[in-house]
């Protein structure tokens, strides 16, 4: 069974579908893999071998020696394997490119990701294995299932109509935030920064996650901006159980996502929302990021900030252990040897892994924050060369930032900022780049949906995948059927492998769900 993970109230959740095909009976005695990695070739002799015994339909061969592989060209045939298998060559190629060829192979034929075998050539080649699980965990269709994309565009909907602006226009820049900016995170760099912030928050725009609202009331600092992006009630509800004199008059800049009891909570008046993973709407652009520390700069940057100190986003497990602000519980884990990644595969929920330090060499983190990272260093990439990041915290690099210890600036040198004047003149900007009207396009594009929502409900289960596919070569940017496609990709690996006609039912009946939330999302 798998844990049910994001939960959303009245709305589908992928994993307990998941689960579902799990407790069916099996359809096969044995287990089989159509798609297989060799870790390392030595000279080959054996690849042809194990193919006659697995019949493989994908091979993705990894050496990382050229001499080796230029030797095994001789002893093995690779045109016999590639006769009736899909052949993915990584030789002697560095990380980014690795990164590129393993998930092309797990691009192709997708529906047998769920059970890939492996052979490990010899010892030199066991590092691979952690190589290949890291970018396996981070293509995995769990991160961000089919439910996710659903749930952004029926909320999405609903705070186009019902908010007081509508939805924000994040598809081209703005120049609005016109001031030194302080992001703060809920890392144990915050809370051990916390009278620094304290001293020094007129001289920024304090613009923090939701989640350090605990730590701020405790110094009476009430931040210009709170950025929230989780969807889940729990989890944010939480965030918010402070005085409301720490939020009430902050402006809020909050995911589509958001959930509904949740938005209830927020100064409407002040409260601005951002589209999550989904363009829904013409001309308003999406967000794509992992953590509210990324989503939350690529804001900042899309809405005009030059000169941004990020704190608290340590994206890392301190030397302590911590991997939150203490404040919080289940901010501590153990670093042990057992926990370290040792060339036996990834558990990405208690493996660490090292990645480069801010300011030590190395530190350690998890795979999320990993996703994080480099989520930031693809945001920073693409930022004007007037933008400077500085990166505050005591934890994890980020590409194209700036490592600045704190007591290297003089801090009393920086004008402090009429708080005020500037929150007006920010809301009153963020005001005029929203939007609660749709445009002809989006009318059209939502009647469009609904035709091929109500096509696909007359389908019967024997030619629902055909009409999909047809459906799909005719409109290539239906949100419909991208979400319909995450769907299948998901359930796939798991209804070929079951019984089949329980499972080709319940993959009818779940289809037929899908269908109904996507017909609700365009009625809103």
């Amino acid at each position: 069974e798998i844990k049910t993970g994001v939960l959303y109230k009245n709305s589908i959740n992928a994993f307990e579908y998941i689960n579902e095909y799990i407790a069916l009976p099996n359809n096969q005695n044995k287990i089989s893999f159509e798609k297989f990695i060799f870790l390392g070739t030595l000279l080959g002799v054996h690849l042809n071998d194990l193919d006659k015994a697995l019949h493989s339909k994908v091979y993705l061969i990894l050496e990382k020696n050229i001499e080796i592989f230029r030797l095994s060209l001789f002893l093995t045939d690779y045109e016999a394997l590639n006769a009736n298998a899909t052949l993915f060559f990584c030789i002697d190629e560095n990380e980014k490119r690795t990164q590129e060829i393993v998930q092309q192979f797990l691009q192709h034929k997708p529906q047998f990701n769920h059970q890939i075998g492996f052979e490990v050539a010899d010892e030199n080649s066991l590092p691979l294995i952690d190589t290949v699980t890291k970018i396996c965990v981070d293509y995995d269709p769990y991160n961000y299932p089919f439910s996710e994309y659903l749930i952004s565009l029926k909320r999405s909907f609903y705070y186009k109509k019902h908010s007081n602006y509508g939805i924000l226009n994040c598809k081209k820049s703005h120049d609005i935030l016109n001031a030194p900016v302080l992001f703060l995170g809920a890392g144990p760099s915050l809370a051990s920064s916390i009278e620094w912030v304290y001293l020094y928050q007129d001289a920024f725009i304090v613009v923090c996650a939701a989640a350090c609202l605990r730590r701020l009331e405790l110094l009476d600092i009430v931040p210009d901006v709170i950025i929230s992006v989780d969807g889940q009630y729990k989890q944010v509800i939480r965030q918010f159980e402070v005085n409301e004199k720490y939020y009430k008059n902050s402006l809020v800049v909050a995911s589509t996502k958001t959930d509904l009891d949740v938005a209830q909570k927020f100064n409407a008046l002040n409260t601005f929302y951002m589209p999550d993973n989904l363009e829904v709407f013409e001309k308003s652009g999406f967000f794509t990021g992992v953590t509210v520390g990324d989503v939350g700069l690529d804001f900042l940057l899309r809405f005009g900030a030059k000169e941004v100190y990020m704190l608290g986003f340590d994206a890392c497990v301190s030397k302590t252990g911590k991997t939150h602000d203490a404040i919080y519980k289940n901010s501590t884990v153990q670093i042990k040897e057992s926990n370290v990644l040792q060339n036996k595969g990834l558990n990405t929920t208690k493996d660490l892994i090292k990645v480069k330090g801010n300011f030590d060499d190395e530190v350690f983190t998890f795979m999320q924050y990993k996703q994080m990272i480099e989520s930031v260093g693809q945001i920073t990439a693409q930022k004007s060369s007037n933008v400077t990041v500085f990166n505050l915290s005591k934890g994890a690099y980020f590409e194209h930032t700036i490592a600045l210890k704190k007591e290297s600036v003089v801090w009393d040198k920086f004008i402090p900022l009429n708080k005020a004047i500037l929150q007006e003149t920010v809301k009153t900007q963020l005001i005029e780049q929203s939007s609660k009207s749709l445009t002809q396009r989006d009318m059209n594009d939502i009647k469009q949906e609904q035709k091929i929502i109500k096509k696909l409900q007359m389908a019967t289960a024997i030619k629902v995948e055909s009409e999909f596919i047809k459906l799909k070569r005719a409109h290539k940017n239906s949100l419909t059927l991208q979400i319909l496609e995450k769907f299948f990709n998901l359930v796939k690996p798991y209804s070929m492998f079951k019984n089949e006609e329980n499972a080709k039912e319940l993959e009818f009946l779940h289809f037929q769900e899908v269908l109904t939330e996507l017909k609700k999302a365009y009625q809103e």
